[in-house]
C-alpha cells in the first residue's frame, strides 16, 4: 500500500511557485537568456519593439509604455526579495544620477505591492519611476522570467540590448554609453 504524501498542499504550492514566481538570476550577469539553474529562461526581446501595455505606478497612476518612447530608455525588472536585485539597485540609482539627463530609467516591479516596491526603492535611493507589473502584462509580453533583467531601448522604442542577471556599475556604464552613442 502506498503511503500518502506528508504535506500534499505544501508540495502543490511549491510546484506552483516554480511556474508563478519569477526566478532570481545568479550572481553573474549574462547577455544570454538562459538561467544557470536550467529552470527559468527569458525570451530574447532584442530587436523587438517595446510592447504597448499599461502599468500602475506606485502612486496609483497609470503609465502606458508607449509614453516611454522618444528618448533612450533603461527598463529594469526586479522584485524586493531577489538578492541580486538588492545588490544591483544602488548601481542603477548611481547610473541614473550619471546618465539620467540622456537616458530615461524605469524600474518594473514584477510582484510586490506598491508600498513594498516604494519602500525598497527609497531604501536604495532610487529617484526614477517605479512601475508595477503585478498583472504580468509586460513580463509576459516580453517573456521575462528572470530577475533582475534589464532592457536597453532606443529612442524609437526598439529593444537594442537585454541583460539577464545582475549588472555592475561598470556594466551599466558600458551599456548606457553604447545606448547614447558616447
Amino acid at each position: 500500500m502506498h503511503a500518502p504524501a506528508r504535506h500534499p498542499l505544501r508540495a502543490a504550492l511549491v510546484a506552483l511557485a516554480v511556474f508563478v514566481v519569477p526566478a532570481c538570476a545568479g550572481d553573474e550577469s549574462s547577455t544570454t537568456t538562459t538561467s544557470t539553474n536550467g529552470i527559468a529562461t527569458n525570451a530574447d526581446a532584442t530587436g523587438r519593439m517595446l510592447p504597448d501595455v499599461t502599468l500602475a505606478a506606485v502612486d496609483g497612476s497609470e503609465v502606458n509604455t508607449a509614453s516611454l518612447v522618444g528618448r533612450p530608455l533603461l527598463i529594469n525588472f526586479w522584485y524586493s526579495t531577489c538578492e541580486p536585485c538588492r545588490r544591483e539597485m544602488p548601481a542603477l540609482a548611481d547610473a541614473h544620477a550619471t546618465f539620467g539627463d540622456r537616458v530615461d530609467f524605469v524600474g518594473v516591479n514584477m510582484s510586490d505591492p506598491a508600498v513594498v516596491a516604494r519602500n525598497f526603492a527609497d531604501r536604495y535611493g532610487v529617484l526614477f519611476p517605479i512601475l508595477l507589473d503585478n498583472g504580468s502584462a509586460l513580463t509576459l509580453e516580453l517573456g521575462v522570467s528572470i530577475a533582475p533583467t534589464t532592457l536597453f531601448v532606443d529612442a524609437n522604442g526598439t529593444i537594442v540590448d537585454q541583460v539577464s542577471g545582475e549588472l555592475t556599475a561598470e556594466d551599466l556604464s558600458e551599456h548606457l554609453s553604447s545606448l547614447v552613442g558616447a
